[in-house]
């Protein structure tokens, strides 16, 4: 984010604005941040909820598709950014 705030001056920045794609990558930034979030709170859960059985199915699919989603998100964004760095 403090890469973003960075180059908001920047040429390449403001043809973002003009052309309105400054909104999809706060969205995205927001998107990243977001299913980060809920994959810590769903590890943090696993971690601290113990159970004599094995961990329910639904829980380890949640888990998995938490991390993908938090990998991919988080993929995406440096892409873009590392992309708006080259051009700056």
């Amino acid at each position: 984010m403090a890469i973003v705030l960075t180059i908001t001056g920047s040429p390449v920045f403001r043809a973002l604005r003009k052309a309105g794609y400054h909104h999809d990558l706060f969205r995205y930034l927001f998107e990243a941040a977001l299913w980060g979030m809920v994959f810590l709170s769903l590890s943090l859960i696993g971690f601290f909820v113990s159970t004599e059985k094995a961990t329910p199915v639904w829980f380890e699919a949640a888990w998995v598709a938490a991390a993908f989603a938090t990998l991919w998100t988080f993929v995406r964004v440096f892409q873009i950014v590392f992309k708006l760095l080259k051009q700056a």
